[in-house]
């Protein structure tokens, strides 16, 4: 397992409030256009700062990538935490929510954003070990909170038990990351649903 420390709190570099302002700008530039799809200059222009500027507030791409990544990945892991541990819901209808809420999200978006952990981890964590350390954590982290939930509606006779709830959050998480994919190219929800639905069904008891 990838020791790598997750920095969740204010980023540990200078002009914390800058990076903070810009975060949105910065995550939509590489959700739309990939890490090898967004240069420098690119980078700059949604930061809207001088060329000069640049290694003022980051050490290299490589830094800024991965103070993203923390960013994103501290958001979403609360997010997915929240949802999936409400106890307002059964755990299998947590899971079928928090589904179609990305469902939505992609709607929303029309398709022009992609899971930046997921867009990352097929572009750069081949060639970047660093990098794919902190993903593979940070699916790691997520992994467990489905599982979490899994196991709560397994012991309460909801969710089948002839799976460990580890496997079946794996299951869930690799089988949507595809099917989000999928749609993005088909620019249709079709796909994402037809994942939630099928999947919502074999977790089943």
């Amino acid at each position: 397992m990838c020791q790598t420390k997750l920095n969740f709190g204010p980023f540990s570099l200078k002009n914390e409030a800058f990076k903070r302002k810009h975060n949105r700008r910065r995550n939509t530039a590489f959700c739309i256009n990939g890490y090898q799809g967004t240069g420098i200059q690119q980078i700059l222009k949604s930061l809207d700062i001088p060329k000069g500027s640049f290694y003022n507030y980051f050490k290299s791409k490589e830094d800024f990538v991965i103070e993203a990544i923390e960013q994103y990945s501290g958001k979403g892991l609360k997010m997915h935490q929240a949802a999936l541990s409400d106890k307002s819901l059964t755990a299998l209808n947590r899971i079928a929510r928090k589904l179609e809420e990305t469902q939505q999200k992609y709607i929303s978006e029309n398709f022009e954003k992609s899971c930046l952990l997921d867009i990352l981890a097929i572009e750069v964590s081949g060639g970047n070990k660093k990098i794919a350390d902190l993903i593979d954590e940070i699916f790691e982290r997520r992994r467990q909170i489905y599982s979490v939930c899994i196991q709560e509606g397994q012991e309460l006779g909801e969710i089948r038990k002839d799976g460990k709830a580890v496997d079946l959050a794996e299951f869930i998480l690799s089988g949507y990351s595809g099917a989000q994919l999928k749609a993005k190219t088909e620019k249709s929800i079709r796909p994402m649903k037809n994942f939630a639905n099928h999947s919502i069904k074999y977790l089943r008891a």
